[in-house]
């Protein structure tokens, strides 16, 4: 820049003018070339605003917006993978920290994969907890319990699979999922007694 005949560098985040008369801030996004002739665009990952010299990464967590011109957290549900936002891997969620997780025992995560769901009882988180299915065969679970159990013996599954409950007096288990009646000659009362 030529003022009063002498010729000055632009300051720091500034390029001169095409007709190299003044000095121009880069706008939020952008930094000098290395020569300080020109704007250019942050690379990608990186964030500068106009009172900013020069780009910078975002931390740990956080990504530049389209902008880049400030770094922001991921939407629930995403998680931030080589400067970008991605979706959490099945049976994992987010809410707002930016990095995807498992659901505590007994839950998988919401559709959108931004918070946890409870399995209802009778149910389980399948293999890969990305769902809750059916306990199997002869097997409970609760509510307040992470995943399906064998009744004791001496008593079968409700048929919510919710509780085990016992058979009724003059009855046994038979097959572990109904009750039959005492064969002939033996006798039963219930449970406990």
């Amino acid at each position: 820049i030529l003022t009063h005949g002498a010729c000055h560098v632009c300051g720091q985040g500034s390029v001169p003018t095409a007709a190299q008369s003044y000095c121009t801030r880069c706008v939020a996004g952008e930094q000098p070339n290395a020569g300080g002739t020109v704007c250019e665009g942050c690379p990608v990952g990186y964030v500068s605003l106009t009172e900013q010299a020069e780009c910078h990464a975002c931390a740990a967590g956080r990504v530049a917006n389209s902008e880049q011109s400030e770094c922001e957290l991921c939407p629930p549900g995403q998680e931030s993978v080589a400067e970008r936002c991605q979706h959490c891997t099945a049976g994992q969620y987010s809410s707002h920290e930016s990095v995807c997780g498992l659901c505590p025992e007994g839950h998988v995560p919401s559709q959108a994969q931004d918070y946890c769901v409870r399995c209802v009882a009778g149910e389980q988180p399948n293999h890969n907890r990305t769902a809750c299915e059916r306990c199997p065969e002869r097997y409970v679970s609760a509510t307040t319990e992470a995943g399906c159990h064998a009744c004791p013996a001496g008593r079968i599954p409700n048929s919510e699979q919710s509780q085990c409950e016992p058979c009724p007096p003059g009855c046994e288990p038979a097959d572990g999922r109904q009750c039959s009646p005492c064969s002939a000659g033996n006798f039963s009362t219930p449970f406990g007694n």
